[in-house]
């Protein structure tokens, strides 16, 4: 794969201002590396910092590059937040340190690409898993592979918050569930659509599953019945492209394809709310309006009564969940394929299609600073427990860690 970066060196914009007024911090210039420095390194450190009228979203940045093509996926353990996961369109997952920048395993055996990773919740076991079907599970202390099945194609895998549990969704819209390392198995019979998306709940009891036909499943993890199916008139009207849960663990936000995001009691099955979420440019032809209003993910805050929404015309939409109203509306110029909050600032991350990083002050609505790096759409995001590290990854086949100051 060529790598855009070679022949660039570091340039400091400190202070520069692109031309909606945001100071650009530019956190790339990657330096040509050999093969064999590669195998020995895996990563290349690059300052982000700068002057800054805003300390805490300074941040250092380092470049992981390993992979043969696209990283899809990106995970980061939650217990010390020193390792991560990537997932290639090479077929092969890596498990990074990330205090050295060094491969610390090639996860291999996948036919496919690898479209998702994670770490358990406490860290124990980390899962791969590719578009062929094939999921893996290790152990993360002795880089043993402890588990091994194969469904249909998957979609998405979810681990369980308290239990050594693991969740899959496949095309075929059946739902998986695995006791890890024993590999004791349930499945949840679909309706024929494809499982596009799946949360568990704060409780541990019940799972959120969003599906290709609009609808929205609250499921009981004890028995796989489902609890509330939201279709129809009451469900979206086109596929569910993310899911999230608010923290008093009763709230429940899903976000489509057809330009809305709905938020849903969890207890009764009820959609409380149903707001438009994308505001594609009138200028663009019907087809272009059509595939820019999707929403491609919706987050809630950890600290705030907020949930934020995305879109690929660019929206950012933050709404105040008490009043239901929308607090406010930025625009990501290039659109936005992800979207996260920190876990412990008001600030939300957003990942764009042109590669950049946008930190937005989600009290505010204000942009704080757009970081470069990537030379194609940000795939994927991924933040510490803490909220100290940032990891992204993009079809230019890196990842990056942004290390934040505060």
């Amino acid at each position: 794969m060529d790598n855009p970066g070679n022949g660039q060196q570091n340039i400091d914009h400190s202070g520069d201002e692109d031309e909606n007024g945001y100071q650009v911090i530019e956190v790339d210039g990657d330096v040509t590396i050999s093969d064999d420095d590669m195998e020995d390194a895996g990563s290349i450190e690059e300052k982000a910092t700068g002057p800054s009228d805003d300390e805490e979203v300074q941040a250092i940045s380092r470049c992981y590059r390993k992979h043969q093509g696209s990283v899809f996926s990106v995970a980061i353990d939650p217990i010390n937040g020193h390792s991560a996961l990537t997932g290639g369109e090479d077929d092969i997952a890596y498990l990074w340190s990330l205090e050295s920048g060094n491969v610390l395993l090639d996860c291999q055996g996948h036919k496919d690409s690898v479209i998702c990773v994670g770490f358990s919740a406490n860290s124990k076991y980390f899962a791969t898993a590719d578009m062929s079907g094939i999921i893996k599970v290790w152990e993360l202390e002795t880089k043993q592979e402890i588990f091994a099945a194969e469904c249909s194609d998957i979609e998405w895998i979810e681990w369980h918050n308290n239990y050594p549990v693991l969740l899959a969704g496949t095309t075929d819209g059946n739902i998986w569930m695995w006791q890890i390392p024993t590999g004791i198995c349930k499945m949840h019979q679909g309706h024929g659509s494809k499982s596009t998306c799946g949360k568990i709940l704060l409780d541990g009891n019940r799972a959120c599953i969003g599906y290709e036909d609009g609808s929205v499943k609250l499921l009981d993890l004890r028995t796989l019945s489902t609890l509330y199916h939201i279709s129809g008139a009451i469900g979206h009207s086109d596929a569910v492209t993310s899911v999230d849960i608010y923290s008093d663990g009763i709230l429940v936000a899903t976000s489509s394809l057809d330009g809305s995001i709905k938020i849903i009691n969890s207890t009764n099955g009820k959609v409380i709310a149903t707001h438009i979420a994308s505001w594609p440019d009138n200028t663009s032809d019907d087809s272009n309006k059509e595939a820019e209003k999707s929403i491609e993910a919706v987050s809630f805050s950890k600290l705030q009564a907020m949930a934020a929404s995305a879109s690929l015309s660019g929206d950012l939409a933050v709404w105040d969940l008490p009043t239901q109203r929308l607090r406010h509306h930025c625009k990501h110029e290039g659109g936005i394929s992800k979207l996260l909050w920190n876990p412990t600032k008001p600030f939300l991350y957003t990942g764009g299609l042109n590669g950049n990083i946008l930190v937005w002050n989600g009290l505010t609505g204000e942009c704080h600073k757009v970081w470069h790096g990537h030379y194609s759409e940000v795939l994927d995001l991924a933040i510490s427990r803490d909220g100290e590290r940032l990891l992204s990854c993009s079809s230019d086949g890196t990842m990056r860690l942004y290390t934040l100051q505060h």
